[in-house]
């Protein structure tokens, strides 16, 4: 408990300068959709989104910095007599405990600015038209990325330590081939929505809506636990740099 709590003291300030960068985020967002509202005669509505940027802003980071620190606080980890098993389940623990911070933030935040909105456009004829609050409170996005976002990083972390240039290769490549996919089955869909392949897709977020959310639960846990397996022994005899 006393290295876990040295460790989080170290990590805490990387975690307020996180959630400024996210409340930066969720500012830029009110007043972005301020500006575009304003100069936009023909809107009816206005969207509530500052709260999803920020998310986004402090996941992704957070998950980053996840994976290329993660060789750095292992090596020290280990070098200062801390067991593998002991630096996994602290390593384990404290990244679920930031990304449930950052949630946290993040609702909090996502209700102020719906009240914010409330108030701005409160003498005007502009109606909410989307708030993303509902959805990022939704439990099972909440337990997703709180249970499978810090084993991500962490297998990703543990590949980067254990292959070194090799796996920054192959993340690169999974990542543009990811977001450059996403691209090209998107304008699939919308060209053809009707065939069997868009079918399936677009079928896949109903279906998890059908799915009992504790099953749900327990399918994202089984997989963290997974990934945590995984990188436990990619680096169970690995050598302290």
């Amino acid at each position: 408990m006393k290295k876990f709590l040295n460790i989080w003291k170290l990590d805490l300030t990387e975690l307020y300068q996180m959630l400024l960068f996210m409340l930066a985020g969720g500012v830029f967002g009110i007043v972005f959709v301020k500006i575009i509202v304003s100069v936009d005669s023909t809107a009816e509505g206005y969207p509530v989104v500052g709260a999803l940027i920020a998310m986004v802003i402090g996941l992704f980071f957070t998950v980053l910095a996840d994976i290329f620190s993660f060789g750095t606080k292992f090596n020290l980890a280990v070098s200062m007599s801390c067991t593998r098993k002991e630096f996994f389940m602290m390593y384990w623990i404290e990244n679920t405990s930031l990304i449930a911070i950052e949630i946290a933030a993040v609702l909090g935040f996502g209700f102020l600015e719906t009240q914010i909105g409330r108030i701005l456009y409160a003498n005007t004829s502009l109606t909410e038209e989307f708030n993303a609050l509902p959805y990022i409170m939704d439990f099972r996005i909440i337990a997703a990325l709180v249970l499978l976002l810090p084993a991500i990083g962490m297998v990703f972390g543990a590949c980067i330590l254990k292959f070194q240039a090799k796996a920054v290769w192959a993340i690169w490549i999974l990542w543009m081939s990811g977001f450059l996919g996403l691209g090209k089955i998107s304008d699939r869909i919308s060209q053809n929505p009707n065939s069997p392949f868009a079918r399936i897709l677009l079928g896949i977020p109903p279906f998890f809506k059908t799915v009992p959310v504790p099953a749900l639960v327990g399918l994202f846990a089984a997989a963290a636990i997974f990934l945590f397996m995984v990188s436990f022994l990619l680096l169970r005899k690995q050598e302290v740099k």
